[in-house]
């Protein structure tokens, strides 16, 4: 199954397969996701992440600061957290860290 972004309440969720066939689809909902701040993206419904997906993530906050947006990712599974920590970026994607001298809001 591809991933899709919907509008869920205040923000987006992804629901299914965050991965290598659904990031370029995904990607070109940048501009959608990032019209507005704050914004909440819930990543629950996601079955499954690779590598992909998380680069993918991290590329929106990367996008989200550099368009002074407040991205905060929510009810992130641990599946995707499993693949960060394997790609040491863990920090990065949950807000521990920041992607800049900013600080970013903790998930």
């Amino acid at each position: 199954m591809s991933a899709a972004l919907e509008a869920a309440g205040d923000g987006f969720r992804i629901v299914g397969a965050l991965d290598f066939d659904s990031v370029p689809t995904l990607y070109h909902a940048t501009d959608e996701l990032l019209a507005r701040s704050p914004v909440r993206l819930e990543l629950g419904a996601v079955e499954r992440a690779d590598g992909a997906g998380v680069a993918l993530l991290l590329e929106w906050r990367r996008q989200a600061h550099r368009r002074d947006v407040d991205l905060t990712l929510s009810q992130v599974p641990e599946s995707l957290l499993r693949v960060a920590r394997l790609a040491g970026v863990e920090d990065l994607l949950t807000g521990s860290v920041s992607l800049s001298a900013r600080v970013a809001d903790p998930v």
